[in-house]
């Protein structure tokens, strides 16, 4: 992103970007570094970015995508790509204190909401962590679990194996329990990776020590049950998948001294072997807190 820096006027704080799973589009939240305490505004400060990667450098390869300055705080986050330009991203509702417990540990203090292809904005649901399963659909989380939300007018959802209690209908589209929380509760210290072709998610729960690895061969079948492929026993955040879902990357920290200091660092995981590598990535020197696991390419 060095280079697609120079496309924008003025320089982008850039973090929690997401490539398309074909992997020619780019988005994410940024901020201008030369904003002033005259020209900044909390519900500016943050925007939602969107580029071509194969026009990185031209003129229009990289542009400010919307801007929603109605949403509080500019607090904007973790935008995710489909491969036809669209885009999902969460933030805080009005009038939520920042600082609050509960913004930062509630799913459904979050609101999801769907960039089109022209730049407009929608609220969709209530809900955290949104990433693309495919053009139609994604995946989220609410306070009981994970769900899929189905666009509406778009694809026919097909039947799960849950309750029919556990589908939601609106207008936007349809909201499916996939996998109900261990505990009865989501908490937004828990993150969701997609592999590209979307069969295989993972999901992990760090005050659990776990990191859950699921597997759905067809998410248009008529009953779509997720397998468990594999649980890593780990206290990490930011699971990443490989774009083929063979492999997962993890920033695990030293549980016993995360007040103090966690000791950081990236492992791996290769999923069709069960196995984790034996080499990994030494952060010691970095505070877990500001560093992210974005995607992987």
């Amino acid at each position: 992103l060095k280079e697609a820096g120079e496309a924008v006027e003025g320089n982008l704080a850039r973090s929690q970007y997401d490539y398309s799973p074909d992997g020619t589009k780019l988005t994410f939240a940024g901020i201008q570094n030369d904003l002033t305490e005259e020209t900044y505004d909390a519900g500016t400060a943050i925007q939602i970015y969107k580029a071509d990667v194969r026009k990185i450098g031209g003129d229009e390869s990289i542009r400010d995508i919307a801007k929603v300055s109605s949403l509080s705080a500019g607090l904007k986050r973790l935008p995710s790509i489909s491969n036809n330009g669209e885009i999902l991203f969460m933030s805080l509702g009005e009038g939520t204190d920042d600082n609050s417990g509960s913004a930062l540990s509630e799913a459904e203090t979050w609101t999801i909401h769907h960039i089109d292809e022209d730049g407009n904005v929608a609220d969709l649901t209530k809900g955290a962590f949104p990433k693309w399963l495919n053009d139609d659909s994604f995946l989220f989380m609410k306070k009981d679990g994970l769900y899929r939300y189905t666009m509406g007018g778009r694809s026919d959802t097909g039947d799960t194996d849950m309750k029919t209690e556990d589908v939601e209908q609106s207008d936007e589209g349809t909201e499916t329990l996939v996998v109900p929380s261990a505990g009865g509760s989501t908490i937004t210290n828990m993150q969701i990776s997609v592999s590209s072709d979307g069969r295989r998610f993972a999901w992990n729960s760090p005050d659990n020590g776990k990191v859950f690895i699921f597997e759905v061969d067809d998410w248009e079948a008529e009953t779509i049950k997720p397998q468990p492929l594999m649980i890593v026993e780990a206290n990490g955040f930011w699971p990443t998948l490989s774009p083929s879902g063979d492999m997962l990357a993890l920033q695990e920290v030293d549980w016993e001294n995360i007040e103090t200091y966690p000791k950081p660092h990236v492992t791996f995981y290769d999923l069709n072997k069960f196995e984790k590598f034996q080499y990994d990535i030494n952060l010691d020197e970095y505070w877990q807190n500001y560093m992210f696991i974005n995607d992987w390419r």
